[in-house]
């Protein structure tokens, strides 16, 4: 069962048409997604940004693992009288969607997962992913030095990327433009990075799933996003060659053109 929070998440809102969640990545702010994406997304949706606890303008309530984060979601969602939306998560953020979904699937009308995976850490019979002790050493230099932490995961997901220079300084000027996040709620963050495996529930989804990705991806490689289509043979997989782990960034209007063109389908 879903743990509750009566404190909704920070959202913010604009544009018109079928509700669009938005959920960004780990460490992150809804600042990430860069108002040119969201304007080009809310001529076609009702776009909604929504902070993950101890990110941005959301508190942490002691969320200790992705039930409870989705549980808050899920009441943020209720207040602000949503009740069937497509859902558009980044990294962690598609994590979170995805766990919510494996509860409440009437609330979902597609999925778009960007840089974002059903098995975030490496295992034996999942080798396309992350190595945990690095997550486990992030988490061990966490109380020392929070943002420290975070600039190395910053670069992480540019490496390797064509863009990698401006790419980076874009994603370290939006990391702090909603405020410091808690260290709690990092902490969460990476235990749920590090313990998420959804592989299971991938295969049972039933709604339209899309999935993005950047070839050059280190934290997600396109590897796995391959497989999750064995996974689940309905998803629909969009590549960007020469692309890390975010995108939406060096390419905005592609995105939000592939989305649109998939969420009026779905």
């Amino acid at each position: 069962m879903m743990q509750s929070c009566d404190v909704p998440l920070a959202l913010q809102s604009s544009g018109q048409g079928d509700d669009l969640i938005l959920l960004h990545g780990w460490g992150m702010n809804n600042a990430v997604w860069g108002d040119g994406f969201v304007e080009q997304l809310s001529t076609d949706f009702r776009v909604h940004r929504v902070e993950l606890p101890g990110h941005g303008m959301s508190t942490w309530c002691g969320e200790a693992n992705i039930e409870a984060v989705s549980a808050r979601l899920l009441y943020t969602l209720a207040q602000a009288q949503i009740a069937k939306a497509h859902f558009c998560g980044w990294s962690l953020g598609g994590m979170v969607a995805q766990a919510l979904l494996a509860q409440r699937p009437d609330r979902f009308r597609t999925l778009t997962l960007i840089s974002s995976t059903t098995c975030f850490g490496r295992c034996e019979d999942w080798s396309h992913a992350m190595d945990v002790t690095v997550l486990k050493t992030f988490a061990e230099q966490l109380s020392e030095d929070y943002r420290a932490v975070l600039q190395r995961f910053l670069a992480l997901q540019m490496l390797n990327s064509e863009q990698a220079a401006q790419g980076l300084r874009t994603l370290r000027e939006r990391v702090y433009a909603r405020g410091e996040p808690d260290p709690n709620g990092l902490m969460t963050g990476l235990n749920i990075l590090r313990d998420f495996d959804m592989r299971e529930t991938f295969a049972e989804i039933d709604i339209p799933v899309l999935l993005i990705g950047g070839e050059r991806d280190t934290l997600v490689p396109y590897q796995a996003l391959q497989s999750m289509q064995q996974i689940n043979s309905d998803a629909r997989l969009v590549l960007y060659p020469g692309t890390g782990h975010a995108p939406f960034i060096p390419h905005p209007q592609a995105v939000v053109e592939q989305i649109k063109v998939f969420c009026h389908a779905g």
